[in-house]
C-alpha cells in the first residue's frame, strides 16, 4: 500500500482526493493542512468508509513515511499572484516534509507545472528521478485520440507525442505512427488536419485540471507501485545552463521513479519549436528567482 499526501488549496485538490479514495489502487491518502473552504474533510472521511482506500490525518510522522507527495494548485491560474503563491506553498510543504525526513517521490499535478517541478526539486534537494510533473502527458493522449478518430483506427494502434511544455506544446508529427506506418504518409500533407490537431491539443491544455487531475495522476501512482508507464511527463535533466533543463519528453516511470529514454528527435522545425519552449521555461524560472530575491531583500 502506498501512503500518499496531497498538498494544495483549490478545487483540483478536492477532486484528486476524491478520485484517489475511490481508486482501485491500494492507497492511504491524507491532505496536508486542508483548507476547510475547499477540502471537505468530513465528506472525504465518509467517502473512505465506503471505498477501498482510507483517508487519514497528516502528521509529521505521516509526512516522513509518505511514499508520494502530490502538489496541486493553490488558487486558480487567473489569480494575479498565482505563481508566487504556489511557489510559497511548495516551499512550505517541502520544508515540513524534508524536516520530517521525507524520502519519497514528488508528483507536481499543477497548472503549467514546468517551473513548479523545477522548484519542487530545488526546495526538496531530492534526486531528479524522484520528481515528476504531469507536463504534456494528457496532451499526448489527446493527440493520439484525435489521430485515431480522424483515421478511423483503434487508439491503441496510434503512437504520437506532444513534447515541450503545457504552454508551448510541440506535436511531433515526424514520429507519429499507426502501427508501423508513418501518419504523415497517410495524411498526404493535409494542412487542415495539422491545424485541427494543434487546436485540439491547445483546447485540451486550456481546460481546468479539476476533472482531469485524478485520471492523470493514477497511472503515475500505479507505475510507482510496480507497473511500467511511458509518457511525456515534465522532468529535470542536467544541462550546461545553470538553471538546468525542464520540459516534457517521453520517459519511463516505474518503481525506480523517472527513467529517461533515448531522445525523440523531430524535424528541424519541430526541434526549433522545442528549443523555443525550453528557453521560455528557463526565462520564466529566472524571472521567478529574481522576483523572489527582491522580495527577500
Amino acid at each position: 500500500m502506498q501512503r500518499v499526501v496531497v498538498n494544495g488549496v483549490s478545487c483540483s485538490t478536492q477532486a484528486l482526493l476524491q478520485t484517489l479514495i475511490a481508486s482501485p489502487l491500494d492507497l492511504e491518502i491524507g491532505c496536508y493542512e486542508p483548507d476547510p473552504a475547499l477540502v471537505d474533510v468530513a465528506g472525504l472521511t465518509a467517502l473512505s468508509q465506503i471505498c477501498h482506500n482510507t483517508f487519514i490525518k497528516v502528521t509529521p510522522k505521516v509526512l516522513k513515511t509518505a511514499d508520494v507527495l502530490i502538489l496541486t494548485d493553490t488558487g486558480t491560474p487567473t489569480d494575479e499572484n498565482f505563481v508566487m503563491a504556489n511557489i510559497a506553498s511548495i516551499r512550505k510543504v517541502l520544508n515540513s516534509a524534508m524536516a520530517a525526513g521525507f524520502t519519497g517521490r514528488v508528483v507536481v499535478a499543477m497548472t503549467h507545472d514546468e517551473p513548479f517541478t523545477y522548484f519542487a526539486q530545488r526546495f526538496s534537494g531530492l534526486n531528479k528521478r524522484q520528481v515528476v510533473g504531469l507536463g504534456t502527458f494528457g496532451a499526448t493522449w489527446r493527440f493520439e485520440q484525435f489521430l485515431a478518430d480522424r483515421l478511423a483506427v483503434p487508439a491503441q494502434q496510434v503512437t504520437a507525442y506532444v513534447v515541450g511544455t503545457s504552454q508551448l506544446p510541440v506535436l511531433i508529427w515526424s514520429w507519429a505512427y499507426v502501427g508501423a506506418t508513418p501518419i504523415l504518409r497517410l495524411l498526404n500533407d493535409d494542412q487542415a488536419v495539422f491545424n485541427e490537431a494543434a487546436s485540439a491539443v491547445q483546447a485540451f491544455l486550456a481546460g481546468a485540471l479539476t476533472a482531469l487531475v485524478g485520471r492523470l495522476v493514477e497511472p503515475i501512482l500505479a507505475a510507482f507501485a510496480g507497473e511500467k508507464l511511458i509518457g511525456t511527463f515534465t522532468h529535470l535533466r542536467d544541462s550546461d545552463d545553470e538553471t538546468g533543463q525542464v520540459d516534457s519528453s517521453p520517459i519511463l516511470l516505474d518503481e525506480r521513479g523517472v527513467v529517461t529514454l533515448a531522445t525523440v528527435a523531430g524535424s528541424d522545425d519541430e526541434e526549433a519549436a522545442l528549443s523555443t519552449a525550453i528557453q521560455a521555461v528557463q526565462a520564466e524560472i529566472e524571472a521567478i528567482e529574481q522576483g523572489a530575491g527582491k522580495n527577500e531583500t
